[in-house]
């Protein structure tokens, strides 16, 4: 397979589309890549379904999942993403988020410095994902139970078993958040809250742990 990334987009309205690739080339990528928009049209269009489209299109070694409404604030984002993936021997990788006018840091279950600089996290968002392609072949793809939210945090979970799993240091995005689920928000609750449900399940969550998304 050839060395490169294949930067996989689930889009449903053509002005983030237009948005997206407008700021996508302020930014050099630094490494060989492919961009798929997969069609997000349609009554059961997921975020997982896509993705799963994306993968089987992909020619390239590696994927990156990515939200169409994120923006990279970095030179060479992409081949320091694929840099700490590789060096670290890691499952998959996030960089840093922007929301607004503020990072936001994940939860650092065990602070271990990696080589990029990278840190080591108990999971990670599919806000920007990447990974390798055989990876997510390997272990059945997205899980397509998913309708919206959670379906990041499956996969991100059943990645682990090819390696660790870290931020990327240096590299940041600007994330916009929810630029297509607040336009049909009263349709993506419903589908929050049957994802939390399948979630729970799925993993055994005990039912004191709550979901701030949605309220009953």
């Amino acid at each position: 397979m050839k060395s490169g990334v294949s930067i996989i987009i689930p889009n449903k309205y053509d002005d983030l589309w237009e948005k997206f690739l407008e700021m996508f080339m302020v930014h050099d990528p630094g490494y060989p890549n492919e961009i798929l928009r997969v069609d997000g049209t349609g009554e059961n269009f997921s975020f997982a379904k896509a993705c799963n489209t994306g993968t089987d299109k992909a020619k390239y070694e590696y994927v990156c999942y990515m939200n169409d409404d994120l923006y990279p604030k970095t030179d060479l984002w992409l081949y320091k993403m694929v840099s700490v993936l590789k060096v670290n021997n890691l499952s998959a990788v996030n960089p840093l988020q922007m929301l607004g006018d503020y990072f936001c840091y994940p939860e650092i279950e065990i602070p271990t410095m990696l080589v990029g600089p990278s840190y080591e996290v108990k999971s990670l968002s599919g806000f920007c994902l990447l990974t390798k392609k055989e990876y997510v072949v390997s272990i059945g793809g997205w899980d397509e139970n998913f309708e919206h939210y959670y379906e990041d945090t499956d996969l991100s979970i059943r990645l682990h078993k090819f390696g660790l799993q870290a931020m990327v240091g240096g590299v940041y995005f600007h994330h916009v958040e929810k630029q297509s689920s607040s336009r049909e928000l009263s349709k993506y609750k419903d589908k929050i809250k049957r994802s939390d449900e399948y979630f729970r399940k799925k993993w055994k969550i005990p039912p004191e742990y709550k979901n701030s998304n949605y309220k009953d």
